[in-house]
């Protein structure tokens, strides 16, 4: 059978690693809040999920997708990570990137590299 690979904005930092700053604060913020976190951990764990950034960086690194325009985040890297890759085989993940030099949206690409096997 095929793997799936679902990627795309889904507006929730999952841990505290994907967002700067302090996550105790941050929790009542859309985005962070501990609901979202729930149903988001709920979601990788009933559908077998994946997420490729942590299956090739592990729990510690931090790398930001998105940062607020208005507050010029961009330019201090005062971002989240709300931006993922999931895959249901986490052996197919060869590399995962966050393209955070890449400028012309409040967003950053993410790439990740699949084996073909």
């Amino acid at each position: 059978p095929r793997g799936v690979v679902y990627a795309g904005d889904l507006n929730v930092a999952m841990q505290p690693q994907d967002l700067w700053g302090n996550h105790h604060k941050n929790r009542k913020l859309a985005g962070y809040t501990d609901e979202e976190r729930e149903c988001a951990a709920k979601l990788l764990q009933d559908v077998q999920l994946h997420d490729a950034f942590r299956v090739v960086h592990g729990e510690d690194v931090k790398a930001f997708t998105y940062w607020d325009y208005r507050s010029k985040a961009r330019l201090e890297n005062r971002g989240w990570r709300i931006d993922y890759t999931l895959v249901t085989d986490a052996d197919a993940v060869l590399d995962s990137f966050v393209l955070d030099d890449v400028q012309g949206s409040d967003h950053c690409p993410v790439l990740v590299v699949l084996s073909a096997a």
